[in-house]
């Protein structure tokens, strides 16, 4: 006997666009809330910045292959992401606070805009330490000689 909800893809993908909408949406209204019960006091915060890489497909239009296919590029992209999670004393990860993983690929200024957000929305001010990690030439703020 099959249980669970039975769907279509279509309901799937429309279902999981509209929430990834709402969270998108929810940082720039001042909506965020993350509060679960955690106390971050004599506890070491990290908040960590860095760049990836990632292949996006996009269609190309005109004539499709000889199996009915679209013909695609795929370009590279740079993700720029976030993390925020905590560690022991010893700098271990700490598993009973569920890491925050966000990124963006808009670049790193929209990064950055999320950091205060979430800072906030953890409750940071208990916090023993607050240790801030980037790989700053990733994030194209490069030094000269």
């Amino acid at each position: 006997m099959d249980q669970g909800l039975n769907f279509g893809i279509k309901v799937l993908r429309r279902l999981t666009s509209r929430y990834a909408e709402g969270a998108r949406l929810m940082p720039q209204a001042g909506e965020l809330s993350l509060s679960r019960g955690e106390n971050l006091a004599k506890r070491r915060v990290v908040v960590s910045c860095d760049g990836g890489r990632i292949r996006l497909r996009e269609n190309k239009r005109g004539k499709k292959t000889q199996k009915g296919r679209s013909r695609y590029k795929g370009a590279w992209r740079e993700p720029k992401l976030l993390i925020i999670y905590v560690v022991t004393e010893k700098g271990k990860l700490e598993k009973s606070f569920a890491a925050i993983i966000d990124g963006s690929l808009n670049g790193p200024d929209d990064v950055f805009q999320l950091i205060p957000d979430y800072l906030r929305a953890i409750n940071i001010e208990p916090a023993d330490k607050v240790l801030f990690v980037a790989d700053v030439v990733g994030f194209g703020i490069g030094f000269q000689n």
